[in-house]
Parts: C-alpha cells; structure tokens; sequence
C-alpha cells in the first residue's frame, strides 16, 4: 500500500507545485499582492499542505464505499472547512467560540495563519517551524490511515475474488479479477482528486500484458 500511496502522490504533487508556482506569479505580477517572506519558506510550507491535502484526499477514497459517497466526504470534511473556518474568508477571531474552538484542528487554518504571514509581514521562522511542523504531522497520520485504508480495500477485495474462485476454479479468471481490483482501486482514486481537464492516467504493465488486458498487472 505505501508504494501504491507514493506512486498515486508523484503526479499530482507535481501538477499541483506548478498550480502553486502560477499562483505565485499571478499574485505578484497580475494582482501586485505583496511577497515580503522568502520563496524558500512560502514554496516549502505549499508543498507541505499540499502533501495534507493529497493524502486526505486518498485516504477518504480508501475508506469509501463508492466515489459518490467519497466526494461527498471530501466535500464535507475537506472543502468547506477549509473554505469557511480556516481564516481564509472570515477572521477566526470573529467567529464564535465553539468556531475557534474546531478550527485549529484543521490542517488548512495552520498553512493559512502561516501563508498570511509570509506574503505581509515577512519570514517568521518560528511561526514556520512551528506550522510546518504541525503538517508534517498531518503528513505521517494520513500517510499511514491512508495505507491502512487502501490495504483494507485491497484484502476486501482479494477475499470476495477468492471466494468466488472456489465456486468456480478458474485460475485465469481469479488472476484477471485481482488485477481489476487493484485497478479499482486506482481508478476511484484517481477519479476523486480535483485534476485539471485532460490529465490522463497511464497503466504501464509488463509480463503477460496482452492476457491481462484490459486489465493492469501490477
């Protein structure tokens, strides 16, 4: 599961570093919105919540039953906090207490009390060590809930493909319906991560290909 987790991340993580470099081009050159912290403390704390973002992401799809029902926690547990109680729109000073109460325990109102700094007053290295650190926390609990979630997929799945190949012992059909599983798994991944328009992603097999095919052989 962890190597399923690093090679799902890899490409996204660097679509979204470019997101994040357009992002910063824009803010600077377009919108004149002042950068007064480093480019090293403003990228490295992105990427950091971009990796919390991804991995969420992930582990959601792992635990859900459908992507319906995926998107829909996605929905719920990642977007509209991050939107609404995160400081991002509102002044979490200004919200109520039950409000100020949550809100620290999202990952998106650390990066935003760090990004807000950054961009106005300048490099506040303790303040980076300190919300940075706190991310990369996020980083090691979803790293390991999302491997427990795709490990718990894959296991579901590789049972019921077995219980069917004892009622019908076709070893060829039973090596086909495992390799689907993990395509599975991959495809609804793939699908409830927000990607631009045209991304496309590429099964690459080897040995046996042309058997397996549709279907992956990983």
């Amino acid at each position: 599961p962890l190597e399923l987790v690093l090679a799902k991340l890899t490409p996204y993580i660097v679509i979204g570093m470019i997101d994040i470099v357009v992002c910063l081009l824009a803010a600077s050159l377009i919108f004149d919105v002042p950068i007064r912290g480093s480019l090293l403390s403003i990228v490295s704390a992105s990427f950091l919540y971009l990796m919390v973002s991804l991995l969420l992401g992930l582990t959601i799809s792992g635990f859900s039953s459908s992507q319906f029902q995926a998107s829909q926690m996605a929905l719920l547990a990642s977007f509209m906090p991050a939107m609404m109680l995160s400081g991002f729109v509102f002044d979490t000073r200004n919200l109520p207490v039950v409000i100020q109460v949550i809100s620290p325990i999202l990952p998106a109102t650390h990066f935003m009390t760090l990004i807000k700094t950054l961009f106005l007053g300048g490099d506040d290295w303790r303040l980076w060590l300190k919300e940075c650190g706190i991310l990369i926390i996020y980083i090691v609990v979803l790293t390991t809930a999302s491997c427990i979630s795709l490990k718990k997929r894959l296991t579901q799945l590789r049972e019921s493909a077995i219980a069917d190949y004892r009622e019908h012992p076709l070893p060829q059909q039973l090596l086909k319906t495992l390799c689907k599983n993990v395509d599975q798994v991959l495809g609804e991944a793939w699908k409830n991560l927000d990607l631009p328009n045209g991304s496309v992603l590429i099964a690459v097999g080897g040995y046996g290909r042309g058997e397996l095919y549709p279907y992956s052989d990983v």
